[in-house]
């Protein structure tokens, strides 16, 4: 694996959330380095990229290339709230072919909010190739807004699974192939070892040397993986977020999940939509200049 990662067509740099409140704006500015994307998650606000001005609605957002100026001000009476990321394309090819996607994009799929999240949320747990999954998803992000510029779209999208291991064993791989296709119904110990004809003892011992956890320890891990994406993209109560990830009931589900996470569930909620401006770095080198200002 090279330092740059696996994937070195793109080079995530940096990402945050940023409620802009009334007086407050993005002063105008350009940078010659990296590409930004800043998507309007709600409220209202007046942008203004290239020759470009005009209403930064909820599912709008500017897509600035390097030396493009860019800023946002006249924020409305209920703030504006969005997800700010910065990145480098090394491969010209790909950068020749986003020459099709506007300068403003004024309404955007849910993927590119999701994609924008769950890259923030690698950001928050660092888990393992953390870096790595955060430019596999704005990869996929990127191709998402070349895909909707196209007057064809026939690729599919693949799922990624939750652990990326390499030389895993088949017993191992299977096991999480086995978590990730039934964690919505009951899993026990003997529910694993008759889909895997082994003794549970047996395939135990195998992922707790190749991943640090029993499947039983996997499945719970996973269930709150999945429910961190319920808890931020979505509106769902607890008691369904427990039901759709798996859990009997909702305490039982959030002793779980603080036990995981190290916080209730309902916390782990507010402290994402309340995580407002928080430099998630993905590169040491890059150090992030704040232009926002207040101006009343």
């Amino acid at each position: 694996m090279a330092d740059g990662g696996y994937f070195n067509d793109v080079v995530l740099l940096w990402i945050s959330r940023y409620d802009y409140n009334p007086g407050w704006q993005l002063l105008p500015h350009s940078h010659d380095e990296f590409y930004q994307l800043i998507y309007c998650i709600s409220g209202e606000g007046c942008a203004h990229i290239g020759n470009w001005k005009g209403s930064f609605v909820p599912s709008s957002a500017m897509f600035i290339r390097p030396g493009e100026e860019h800023s946002i001000e006249e924020i409305g009476e209920s703030g504006l709230k969005t997800l700010d990321i910065k990145f480098i394309i090394n491969n010209p090819i790909l950068a020749d072919k986003l020459s099709i996607v506007p300068s403003f994009i004024p309404d955007c799929p849910d993927d590119i909010r999701e994609k924008l999240e769950l890259i923030r949320m690698e950001g928050e747990d660092q888990d393992y190739e953390y870096v790595q999954y955060g430019q596999l998803y704005l990869g996929q992000l990127l191709l998402d807004l070349l895909r909707m510029h196209l007057p064809v779209r026939k690729r599919e999208s693949k799922n990624i699974g939750f652990y990326y291991r390499e030389n895993l064993s088949d017993i191992s791989v299977r096991v999480l192939a086995y978590i990730e296709n039934n964690y919505t119904e009951r899993i026990a110990a003997d529910d694993i070892s008759e889909a895997l004809h082994y003794s549970y003892r047996y395939i135990s011992r195998r992922t707790m040397e190749e991943i640090g956890r029993s499947p039983v320890e996997l499945v719970d891990e996973y269930r709150c993986h999945m429910a961190k994406k319920y808890l931020v993209l979505s509106t769902l109560e607890l008691k369904q977020i427990s039901e759709a990830v798996g859990y009997p009931n909702v305490h039982h589900f959030s002793r779980t999940f603080r036990k995981i996470v190290g916080m209730p569930p309902a916390r782990f909620r507010a402290d994402s939509l309340q995580g407002i401006r928080k430099d998630l770095n993905f590169s040491e080198w890059f150090v992030n200049e704040d232009r926002t200002r207040r101006t009343q």
